[in-house]
């Protein structure tokens, strides 16, 4: 009897912990912050600029105005869209229209088939970014639970490097101190 239950508890949490995994999506190529991590595959419960992640690891070497190499890993068959922003290092747009790829089907006609796949795509950094380090952020917002009223939401960041020949922003003119007024004559 005790055998029966404990094979029927592992079975259940073998179950349980297949279903977990199986829910996984994230970014692959340009290397994430923090790499491929597991912790990175699962849903946010809450939004928080690249998943709260401050340090650089890898970092990418991208020459403005050519294509460059996209990978996500899916785990799951998700539906949803999904895009690729540049970000400078605060997180503030460096240009006004930074998304570099916009997918309203992220994973294109591979949903619904078995989890475990990629999918390819290329980006292009405009050539008038200026040469400098950059994050590159991928959001992807899962759908396939609309019919329970769920959204899950996926981020990575990537931090790059833009080889570029285009000129650095020129600085504000620095403003003029105030004009004095003049002082009384006694």
């Amino acid at each position: 009897m005790i055998k029966s239950v404990f094979s029927s508890f592992i079975s259940f949490l073998a179950l349980t912990c297949m279903t977990l995994v199986i829910s996984h999506v994230q970014l692959e190529i340009p290397a994430p912050r923090g790499g491929v991590d597991a912790n990175q595959w699962l849903p946010m419960s809450q939004k928080i600029f690249c998943r709260g992640r401050t340090e650089t690891g890898h970092i990418t070497n991208i020459k403005a105005g050519e294509q460059f190499p996209v990978t996500i890993y899916a785990a799951a068959s998700h539906t949803g869209s999904c895009f690729l922003e540049l970000l400078d290092m605060n997180g503030h747009k460096p240009i006004p229209n930074n998304k570099l790829l916009e997918l309203p089907s992220c994973f294109g006609d591979r949903t619904g088939i078995v989890p475990n796949f990629r999918v390819y795509h290329h980006a292009v950094i405009p050539s008038q970014v200026p040469a400098g380090r950059y994050i590159l952020r991928w959001y992807f917002q899962a759908t396939h639970l609309m019919h329970v009223n769920v959204v899950e939401h996926y981020e990575n960041c990537a931090d790059i490097v833009v080889q570029s020949s285009a000129p650095a922003p020129t600085p504000a003119p620095p403003t003029p101190p105030p004009t004095p007024y003049p002082t009384p004559a006694p």
